[in-house]
């Protein structure tokens, strides 16, 4: 009996715990509706969040692949490179994208200067591009050491072998720092430079013999002797009549 009375509390108090639960959700369910509805819309701001930046970083990814794989071999070809890569490294969701579409950008600049296209201040945005990578994207020293590398070309073209000499320099302590690309490129053009700067060693010339006299003395005197005069015939006497 005693068994069937704490079965029947127990019952009861699982009723009345119930009870309270159904009252309670009635007094509360807008509250807990929109706890819910918030819940519900915090997930998908994340999950949209996400989504973004995946493509955020992706999508200037496959445009910078597309435009590494776009002729550059003319002038019309390397101008709309050109564009392109200098609209991948004005955006902000790919930084590293950005860096190298950077150092793109420059590299074009400067071969418009090289190759004569008719673009006006080419040389001066190769060097502007440049040193925004420096400035801006030192969290990427592999875009750092190229950056290094097209400024010291520039200055070689320009006469300034010193200013070369440094950015090379520079480009070769951040090999460490990169796949060695960079730095092994400026270790050769360095080795390059330096070879070019070496004063040129005239060589000697050893003094050639004493030309000899084009005519020999003659050793037969000029004139001969004359021949001994002939002998008169002899005169036979004539005879007696």
């Amino acid at each position: 009996m005693k068994t069937e009375r704490r079965h029947e509390l127990k019952h009861n108090s699982l009723d009345t715990e119930l009870v309270k639960g159904v009252d309670y959700l009635k007094h509360h369910a807008k509250g807990i509706l929109l706890a819910i509805l918030l819940v519900v819309a915090v997930i998908s701001v994340a999950v949209m969040m996400v989504k973004n930046r995946t493509a955020n970083v992706s999508i200037p990814r496959q445009r910078y692949d597309s435009l590494k794989a776009q002729e550059v071999a003319t002038a019309d070809g390397r101008a709309k490179a050109l564009t392109g890569f200098e609209e991948l490294a004005s955006q902000t969701g790919n930084t590293e994208i950005a860096a190298l579409a950077c150092v793109e950008a420059a590299d074009l600049c400067a071969t418009q200067h090289a190759s004569g296209d008719i673009v006006t201040g080419a040389q001066k945005r190769a060097k502007t591009h440049y040193q925004r990578v420096i400035d801006e994207f030192s969290d990427y020293p592999s875009a750092v050491g190229r950056a290094h590398v097209g400024l010291a070309r520039l200055a070689e073209d320009a006469g300034d072998f010193a200013a070369a000499k440094e950015h090379y320099g520079l480009a070769i302590a951040l090999a460490d720092k990169t796949s060695l690309l960079a730095g092994q490129k400026a270790e050769a053009l360095l080795k390059a430079l330096d070879e070019l700067e070496k004063p040129v060693r005239l060589a000697t010339v050893r003094p050639l013999p004493p030309t000899p006299p084009t005519t020999q003395p003659s050793t037969a005197p000029a004139t001969q002797p004359a021949t001994a005069p002939a002998t008169a015939p002899a005169v036979t006497p004539a005879t007696a009549p």
